[in-house]
């Protein structure tokens, strides 16, 4: 096994990572040992992850996902024209075509930026009722005693 490879433990807790499992999950599922306590499994687990070779795998692996799974803002406007714009057999509803149309128009920019102000009764201030403010105060605090 040359010093890049992976082995198969080290290569399925990386799928683990990649699917999304914690990294202690990742550990323990990749066939690692459970017989320690949870700290000293997450303390192996991140110095697992930190290995290069490891790191430069789930890497890869991201990688591989977003080449594969996204697509550029024109592919979708253009998906979304064409569902627009799709003689279906079974024709979608006006509320199905209108949301594509919009989901377009937002993507291009056509829509202001939704706001929401924030105000208390008749659009004064908000009041603050029951908030009480703690200071802790250390030897670094200026003015402190010490």
């Amino acid at each position: 096994m040359g010093s890049n490879a992976l082995s198969p433990k080290q290569e399925r807790f990386c799928l683990n990572l990649f699917q999304g499992m914690s990294q202690r999950e990742a550990y323990v599922q990749a066939g690692y040992s459970a017989r320690q306590s949870p700290a000293s499994l997450d303390v192996r687990a991140c110095e697992l992850a930190a290995v290069s070779k490891v790191a430069v795998r789930l890497d890869k692996l991201k990688a591989e996902a977003k080449t594969t799974s996204s697509m550029t803002v024109e592919q979708r406007q253009d998906k979304l024209a064409e569902i627009a714009n799709t003689e279906f057999k079974t024709p979608p509803s006006a509320k199905e075509v209108t949301q594509a149309i919009a989901e377009l128009n937002k993507m291009d920019g056509a829509y202001a930026p939704a706001q929401v102000e924030h105000t208390g009764p008749g659009g004064g201030p908000i009041q603050i009722v029951g908030f009480q403010f703690v200071a802790t105060v250390t030897e670094d605090t200026p003015g402190s005693p010490g």
